[in-house]
């Protein structure tokens, strides 16, 4: 995959766990991750002061640090953070009706505007892939909201394909 982006695309590009020095920069990533999610579906999702963007980090990355099934990759350029990756572990429970599976989710996935189109996203899940195969992971699930703008092409493009769908209907 990193070939048809062309290394000079990439060039800078630095893919490495979260530190906790990263916090500022990811502070603003995740805040405009969230909002970005708000906008297209505020009737599920709203807006948090950012004193509760900042608790929800924070005791995020407490979990993440200290969870060898977790792993937040951050995308730098000039050392500065311009993207991340979340990734988790799961197992199948045990159940005589579904086969028994290790298997990664990517909760959260962003790249700034502007470091868009370069590439980086898809780094970040070659990354993410290879940090979940190493876990003896099968498969990697992703959640995505379906709406105009949304990442779903982003993710068919990468080789992912509907499994499963939830559909809503208000009453």
């Amino acid at each position: 995959m990193l070939r048809r982006w062309g290394l000079m695309a990439l060039r800078g590009v630095t893919i490495r766990p979260v530190q906790e020095a990263d916090f500022r920069e990811l502070t603003v990533l995740v805040r405009e991750f969230h909002e970005f999610h708000v906008r297209a579906v505020p009737d599920h999702l709203k807006y948090a002061t950012e004193a509760e963007h900042e608790a929800a980090l924070r005791e995020g990355l407490k979990s993440i640090l200290g969870n060898g099934r977790a792993r937040l990759l951050v995308a730098c350029v000039d050392g500065h953070v311009v993207g991340f990756v979340e990734a988790y572990v799961h197992e199948t429970e045990p159940s005589p009706f579904v086969v028994q599976r290790r298997w990664g989710l990517v909760q959260s996935l962003m790249v700034l505007p502007a470091f868009r189109g370069m590439g980086i996203g898809t780094l970040l899940m070659e990354h993410a892939h290879r940090w979940l195969r190493e876990q003896a992971a099968t498969e990697v699930r992703v959640d995505v909201w379906e709406f105009e703008d949304g990442p779903l092409g982003f993710y068919e493009r990468l080789g992912y394909r509907t499994l499963r769908r939830t559909l809503v209907r208000g009453l």
